[in-house]
C-alpha cells in the first residue's frame, strides 16, 4: 500500500492581516437549511470582521451568482470599499 502524495505550494500565501478597525474587513458566507415540507433555504450573510455586524443577509431558495454580485455592489455603495 502506498501513501498518497502530499501536496506542496507552488507559491507561499502572506500571513492574513487581522482588522483593526471596523469596515476595514469582511467576510461572506451561505448558511443552508431545509423546512420539514422539503423546501430549501439558502442565506448569503456577510459581517464585519472585527465587530462582527450583520451587514447584510440575502434569503431565497436560489442565491446565484448575480444575487451575490448585488450584494456586494449594495454593501460597497452603503459602506465604501473595504481596505
Amino acid at each position: 500500500r502506498t501513501r498518497p502524495r502530499r501536496r506542496k505550494m507552488s507559491a507561499h500565501r502572506e500571513a492574513r492581516r487581522r482588522a483593526s478597525r471596523p469596515n476595514e474587513a469582511r467576510s461572506l458566507g451561505f448558511v443552508h437549511d431545509e423546512f420539514s415540507n422539503g423546501a430549501k433555504l439558502r442565506l448569503l450573510t456577510g459581517i464585519d470582521v472585527l465587530t462582527r455586524e450583520a451587514l447584510a443577509i440575502g434569503v431565497g431558495a436560489r442565491l446565484r451568482s448575480g444575487d451575490v454580485a448585488r450584494m456586494l455592489n449594495r454593501l460597497v455603495y452603503l459602506r465604501g470599499a473595504s481596505l
